[in-house]
């Protein structure tokens, strides 16, 4: 331990002659107190010296020497280009949901142009079959066991888009594993509760509808078909 403080003062040493001499040449230089400057030579001597005595030396993943001078690239830049593609994968996606959204509200528009059940009409044509399943498992008690998917993938950010999920904290779409327990990435709202509520209504009023419409009929008719 002892000799690790040491080799890490020594080094620190170091790198503060070699910095305090590189200030100098490049200060003596406008002054004219050197008359002969480094060559090309020198100067990568030079560069490597600072290299290994400094901490770039760790996150060094590229060091290239050529007549036009020198080159290296740093570990820290392939991570942000990484974050950075991410970040861009992540919009695209979120890009795809909205379209996605805006082409189902155009349809729904023309639909409703012809119906006089707005309420109803959009209600039942908001979320495909597959996303209100996702919905009500969601909603349930039970575990939802997925395997990712691209398409599972859209439905579940339409439904996010929506306002009817929401990520858990720290959680997102994009970063979800292969398989795994839905519940402990996404949780349904309030408001997608609501939409469940509204959903399990209107089927129970058209199923009532139509057992009203059945014993109403007339009893003529029906002695008619026997």
């Amino acid at each position: 331990m002892r000799q690790f403080i040491n080799q890490s003062k020594w080094d620190s040493f170091l790198l503060v002659v070699v910095t305090c001499f590189s200030l100098f040449y490049l200060l003596a230089i406008p002054f004219g107190w050197i008359r002969t400057r480094f060559e090309l030579t020198e100067i990568i001597i030079f560069t490597i010296i600072l290299l290994i005595n400094s901490e770039l030396l760790e996150r060094l993943r590229k060091l290239g020497i050529n007549k036009d001078g020198i080159t290296f690239e740093l570990d820290q830049i392939q991570a942000e280009q990484k974050n950075q593609r991410d970040n861009i994968e992540t919009n695209k996606a979120n890009i795809e949901a909205v379209t996605n959204i805006l082409q189902r509200l155009t349809l729904l528009e023309a639909q409703l142009a012809e119906n006089r059940k707005d309420s109803h009409l959009l209600s039942q044509n908001l979320l495909d079959d597959y996303e209100l399943k996702h919905l009500r498992k969601l909603a349930s008690d039970t575990p939802f066991n997925y395997k990712r998917q691209p398409s599972f993938e859209r439905e579940l950010r339409h439904l996010r888009a929506l306002g009817f999920v929401e990520n858990m904290p720290g959680k997102t779409i994009s970063h979800m594993p292969e398989r795994g327990d839905l519940k402990e990435h996404l949780r349904i709202t309030e408001h997608g509760k609501q939409y469940l509520d509204k959903i399990e209504s209107m089927a129970t009023t058209d199923y009532s509808a139509s057992i009203s419409n059945n014993s109403s009929r007339d009893p003529s008719e029906k002695s008619d078909r026997t």
